[in-house]
């Protein structure tokens, strides 16, 4: 049976929607480059910040799509409650797996001390480009306690959970340390209802 796609109204014209017709929408999101102001993977609400302690060597990963091409410059974390450790942060590619999207390669990464409070950057030197699909991860040693999203301040783009309905914060693997494989594992979990570690982008 041939799939049919959506109709649209083109100019008094009824006409099939296709995908190119869409895209020139993700260039319309706003997403000023302001050096100031850090931004946060997943965010879309306004509201102030929880925390949440990490999980030792529980690396986190988290669905990343930019509006624009974005040249990043670092990559950082707040420690609300500092352990003595390091904290790896970074960057994966996208790729398919039975169909699945899923955290792929490691494109660049970066570590932190987990010592002390405050805000902790690692500098890299990565271009995101717009359009395409990443995974921004996250792995400590310790279990230092960081600045995070509520659920009510979360993306909804790993879909809910289909026992008790609750948002996917992100997806997960325990292994241990906290360097950051060059593949992403392949058998990977899901995480609903609870806060999301803040990795904030910065430019």
């Amino acid at each position: 049976m041939a799939i049919k796609r959506p109709l649209v109204l083109y100019g008094g014209r009824i006409e099939e929607l296709r995908v190119e017709d869409s895209m020139p929408q993700l260039a319309q999101i706003a997403y000023p480059k302001r050096s100031t102001a850090l931004r946060i993977v997943g965010d879309v609400s306004g509201a102030g910040l929880t925390t949440v302690g990490l999980t030792a060597s529980r690396q986190y990963f988290i669905p990343l799509v930019v509006p624009r091409d974005v040249i990043l410059t670092g990559l950082s974390i707040v420690i609300a409650t500092g352990v003595s450790g390091t904290a790896s942060i970074g960057i994966y590619g996208n790729t398919v797996v039975a169909g699945d999207d899923t955290p792929g390669s490691l494109l660049v990464s970066t570590s932190v001390n987990t010592s002390q409070t405050g805000i902790k950057t690692g500098n890299i030197n990565y271009t995101l480009q717009a359009g395409v699909l990443y995974w921004a991860s996250l792995l400590s040693s310790v279990t230092p306690t960081v600045s995070a999203l509520t659920a009510t301040s979360q993306q909804t783009a790993l879909g809910r959970s289909s026992v008790n309905l609750y948002n996917v914060a992100y997806l997960f693997a325990d292994g241990s340390g906290s360097t950051m494989p060059t593949n992403a594992p392949t058998s990977l979990s899901t995480a609903h209802g609870v806060f999301l570690p803040a990795i904030f982008l910065v430019e």
